[in-house]
């Protein structure tokens, strides 16, 4: 029985990791980040939420997390860290949606 323990308070480190890094992200982001950048880490969020409070939900959604959900929540921990460096000063230029230049396009030559 310890080992479930063990692997319910390490998941739960882990997924708050997930949440923390989430709520950064989508701090980090305006107006502009698309909304597909935004749905993916709002449910993130609320998925890393619903996975870490798993063993203290009422009895009809009571999830206790094994080695398997344990691992998956630490690559997907994982991937946040790598990608780290692209948020730490704001949203990256790839994930932002502006207007576009007019003046670049070839049918609006001046």
């Amino acid at each position: 029985m310890s080992t479930v323990y063990t692997l319910a308070g390490l998941n739960f480190i882990i997924c708050i990791g997930i949440a923390s890094s989430c709520i950064c992200r989508l701090g980090a982001g305006d107006k502009r980040v698309l909304r597909r950048i935004r749905a993916f880490y709002q449910a993130s969020l609320a998925i890393s939420i619903t996975a870490a409070l798993g063993p203290v939900l009422p009895m009809w959604l009571r999830f206790w997390p094994d080695i398997v959900t344990t691992i998956f929540a630490g690559v997907v921990f994982f991937g946040f860290l790598c990608d780290a460096y692209r948020w730490r000063h704001g949203a990256p230029a790839d994930v932002k949606s502006d207007h576009a230049p007019l003046s670049e396009l070839p049918e609006i030559k001046p």
